[in-house]
């Protein structure tokens, strides 16, 4: 951060998760909590947060690849891997979103 002129100039980070069919607003508000505080650890601010919706997988996987494009966004944060279950193998799908966006996943929850 420079603060002679007040900007900030860390990377963005978007944040993505997949909502579960009994997920509660709380648990939403504690991941985007998470997302922010771990990605301010890793030296990142946190950009726009994607919500994967159960009804309309992989929209906004699509958006959050959009989003990285158009902001040049230098990390993903997600939970866990398991997030991206519903687009296939978690370890393959983490290992193409790097390979091909040329960004780090970060994952702020190290529970399984």
């Amino acid at each position: 951060m420079n603060a002679g002129k007040g900007t900030d100039e860390r990377q963005v980070a978007h944040g993505y998760y997949r909502e579960h069919l009994f997920m509660e607003a709380r648990e939403k508000a504690d991941i985007r909590a998470r997302f922010s505080t771990h990605a301010e650890r890793e030296g990142y601010k946190l950009g726009k947060i994607f919500e994967e919706k159960v009804e309309s997988v992989p929209a906004a996987f699509r958006d959050l690849v959009d989003a990285v494009l158009a902001d040049h966004a230098r990390a993903v944060v997600v939970p866990s891997l398991t997030h991206f279950a519903v687009l296939g193998h978690p370890i393959r799908v983490r290992d193409d979103i790097e390979s091909a966006l040329h960004v780090a996943v970060l994952v702020s929850d190290p529970r399984p």
